[in-house]
């Protein structure tokens, strides 16, 4: 192989996954009562919980809703996240009883500010895409499981006194979130470094 001639090469790597700002993943689980925000990557796990009571009419629990996802994430600390990931329900979910977390979830995606990467994202894509694996009569104990385990500190929910599964579900989602932004940019450095060697 012949040495290239002329200045050296910086070896300072140019791709994005290199950049200094910290990686922030949010994750958030849908919910008419009760609609969950919680952090994943460098900057730390937090998270925000959205109440809103059926008392309320439903214009006004939707507005609530969209108004607190647009100041959380405006305000998160560690900046505007890398990738938002939201619940949708899977396919079973859908023959029933599902109607709040549509309106949900439709409330959270005008409530979010532009420009931001979004992804919709199925129960059973990123429980598998976890290992999650749910014993029948379970519930959401799994997955309180797996965000304890992940060193988050869950509130508990006011009627069971447990920790919270909503607020568990939302860091689920934003774990399998940076666990897909760091594969897509472990492929970004090695695509760019076989670019650099040709």
């Amino acid at each position: 192989m012949v040495p290239r001639s002329g200045p050296l090469r910086s070896f300072r790597p140019t791709h994005s996954c290199y950049s200094p700002r910290v990686t922030l993943v949010l994750g958030i689980d849908p919910s008419l009562t009760a609609t969950a925000l919680a952090s994943a990557g460098d900057a730390g796990l937090r998270h925000v919980l959205i109440r809103t009571t059926p008392a309320q009419p439903l214009p006004l629990r939707l507005r609530r809703i969209a108004d607190s996802v647009y100041a959380a994430v405006k305000n998160w600390p560690g900046g505007p996240p890398d990738l938002v990931v939201v619940e949708t329900p899977g396919f079973i979910q859908r023959h029933g009883g599902m109607e709040g977390v549509y309106r949900a979830q439709g409330a959270i995606l005008a409530g979010l500010p532009a420009g931001l990467r979004v992804e919709l994202v199925g129960v059973a894509r990123w429980r598998n895409g976890l290992g999650i694996k749910v014993p029948r009569g379970a519930g959401k104990q799994p997955f309180v499981d797996f965000a304890l385990a992940l060193g988050a500190e869950l509130p508990r929910s006011p009627r069971a006194g447990r920790p919270d599964g909503d607020c568990a579900d939302a860091y689920c989602l934003a774990e399998w979130g940076l666990r897909i932004l760091r594969a897509e940019r472990t492929v970004q450095t090695v695509a760019g470094s076989a670019t650099d060697a040709a």
